[in-house]
């Protein structure tokens, strides 16, 4: 078999087009690719092709970064609706009733 794996990396560290807060983020976000001198290392080996490997390879390189960038949503505190209480409260109150059915009344034993 012929080798088509392809290894890309990306020295974050001390590249010329990133800004200092642009590494920072991706070096906070992808901590997790990459390695101790700061370069982000992305191999393919899914295609029989090397070429087609490069171009999968650059494709997931792109969409890492972009995603990087993204900014996430702020949750929104929301509380629940009145509705949402009464069914909470009567769902509590079908089950302590089961739990109240099964129990044994220490008189009838007796």
């Amino acid at each position: 078999k012929v080798e088509t794996k392809v290894e890309l990396s990306f020295d974050i560290v001390n590249s010329e087009r990133l800004n200092a807060e642009q590494k920072e983020i991706l070096s906070q976000k992808l901590s997790n690719r990459i390695d101790k001198t700061g370069v982000l290392k992305i191999t393919s080996q899914e295609a029989r092709t090397q070429l087609m490997n490069k171009e999968i390879a650059l494709k997931k390189f792109r969409l890492l970064i972009s995603a990087s960038f993204k900014k996430d949503k702020v949750r929104k505190k929301t509380k629940p609706s009145f509705g949402d209480k009464e069914n909470r409260i009567k769902e509590k109150k079908i089950n302590s009733g089961k739990k109240q059915n099964r129990k044994i009344d220490r008189k009838d034993i007796d």
